[in-house]
């Protein structure tokens, strides 16, 4: 593969879900890789299902964000990557801190080549089946508190008119 170039570096995280690799320039994380998910995501071909345990995001989203960009790049396949994307995400006041009330709407906008727009919308709820404290970095003393959130009530809308906005 001679335009791939593969940089080793000692350390891009401290904990069980650091990254094993970064693609660049994209920004998209991935971890513990095995050599055929690599050569897939470098080509972009084969089984997109290979990523549905190394795919950890796209540093680019808030992690809220991210939930749903992942479902989207793993139904839609490898041409989701060549998307230009604008995303929204508003959640609810939660006083107490994390609890099992905690919600975020997400909106993530897909420009087409013709101009058109799709919004896919989904509503997105704490997971209770996930771990909400994790030690963050090898040097934490103390776990943090990351809620971890699955997506419901997904819709997906097509604006038929050409955009006169652009999309990041």
């Amino acid at each position: 593969m001679p335009n791939v170039r593969i940089w080793q570096v000692s350390h891009i995280g401290g904990h069980r879900f650091a990254p094993t690799a970064i693609s660049l320039p994209d920004g998209r994380y991935y971890g513990r890789l095995t050599p055929s998910a690599l050569c897939a995501i470098i080509n972009r071909s084969g089984s997109i299902d290979q990523l549905r345990s190394t795919y950890r995001g796209w540093s680019l989203l808030p992690p809220s964000v991210q939930v749903l960009e992942r479902q989207l790049l793993l139904s839609q396949g490898w041409s989701w990557l060549n998307n230009k994307i604008a995303y929204q995400a508003i959640a609810s006041p939660s006083a107490n801190g994390p609890s099992e009330n905690n919600l975020v709407r997400v909106k993530l906008s897909v420009q087409q080549p013709n101009g058109n727009i799709i919004t896919h919308q989904a509503k997105l709820v704490r997971d209770i089946n996930q771990p909400d404290c994790v030690k963050v970095s090898c040097g934490s003393a103390l776990p943090s508190t990351i809620v971890k959130y699955k997506v419901t009530e997904y819709a997906a809308v097509e604006d038929l008119q050409p955009a006169t906005a652009s999309v990041h």
